[in-house]
């Protein structure tokens, strides 16, 4: 009987143990999905900023082009 009553006890432990390690899931889940936002606003942010990036870079190109382009107008006149 005894070995029963502990069976019993070792179970319920192991119910009480799976309970809080399932709440626990849930409060990590809920935290998760309020940072998610976040992480989507960030994301979104980081890619204007590339963006942003890329243009000025497209912009110093051109503008590196358009001076290496009059560096060798002015070395070579016949290209005009």
């Amino acid at each position: 009987h005894r070995k029963q009553i502990n069976e019993y006890l070792k179970r319920s432990n192991q119910v009480s143990e799976l309970k809080s390690i399932k709440k626990e899931m849930g409060d990590q889940t809920s935290k998760l999905e309020s940072v998610e936002p976040e992480t989507r606003d960030q994301a979104s942010k980081l890619k204007s900023v590339k963006m942003e990036i890329e243009d000025q870079v497209s912009e110093l190109e051109s503008e590196i082009r358009i001076k290496h382009w009059k560096v060798l107008k002015w070395k070579t006149p016949e290209l005009e």
